[in-house]
């Protein structure tokens, strides 16, 4: 009858989400280098078209950190939730 009474105390650590983020993240996403000007028509501008599609590339670089970094921080929080102890009915159930 007395052991209907008690609770499982269950002792766990403070989270650390942050820590799954990699370093190299918080270092930014450089731009892509800027053309050559001063050569030919056609030199420059198959530049340009060089420089907006590596920029592209590096911009979705970033864009993908911001996605990554929300995806590993939320699915540490479930994790950590889902790892917390149920509520007991009546501290038997």
């Amino acid at each position: 009858m007395l052991s209907v009474g008690c609770t499982t105390v269950v002792n766990r650590s403070d989270v650390d989400c942050i820590g799954f983020i990699p370093d190299s993240w918080r270092i930014p996403v450089p731009s892509a280098p800027l053309p050559v000007e001063g050569v030919d028509a056609d030199a420059e501008a198959k530049g340009w078209q060089s420089f907006g599609v590596a920029q592209t590339g590096q911009l979705v670089k970033a864009n993908n950190r911001n996605d990554d970094t929300l995806h590993i921080l939320g699915e540490c929080e479930r994790r950590y939730n889902a790892a917390k102890p149920r509520k007991k009915f009546l501290g038997i159930f």
